[in-house]
């Protein structure tokens, strides 16, 4: 089953179409813009875990600011080959000793801005990558 991906980031106000992908898969990623995100219709207004399969809200109360190095173990139980973290509007510059876990593990981790974490994603999954994405808004 191939499912049409669209969606837009908002920029300087402006909602932007960025790319329509075919994907196979059960997300429809339909935008971004500061405190939110729509998956599949629905609009999230707190952090959420993507991964190929599902998505999770284990970060839901939890700012961008206030992890910790155990938040990530629910991830690295996900078994990801690669971890995204989009950290909300813009892009936080995160203390490397937070993933620590993940390294062990050899689990790499990318930090950038939710809006480029949302480009990148979908085009991760449409190429069959384990990858799981925690995105704050």
């Amino acid at each position: 089953m191939y499912v049409l991906i669209y969606y837009t980031i908002a920029y300087r106000g402006l909602n932007v179409d960025l790319e329509r992908q075919l994907f196979e898969g059960k997300f429809v990623l339909q935008g971004y813009e500061p405190g939110k995100i729509i998956v599949n219709k629905k609009t999230f207004n707190f952090p959420i875990i993507i991964s190929p399969t599902s998505i999770h809200d284990f970060w839901k109360l939890k700012k961008i600011n206030t992890l910790v190095i155990d938040d990530f173990d629910v991830l690295i139980k996900m078994s990801p080959e690669l971890i995204i973290i989009g950290t909300g509007p813009k892009h936080v510059v995160l203390d490397e000793k937070l993933f620590e876990n993940c390294y062990e593990k050899n689990i790499p981790v990318e930090c950038m801005a939710s809006d480029k974490a949302c480009l990148v994603l979908p085009t991760l999954l449409s190429e069959k990558r384990k990858v799981v994405a925690a995105l704050f808004v």
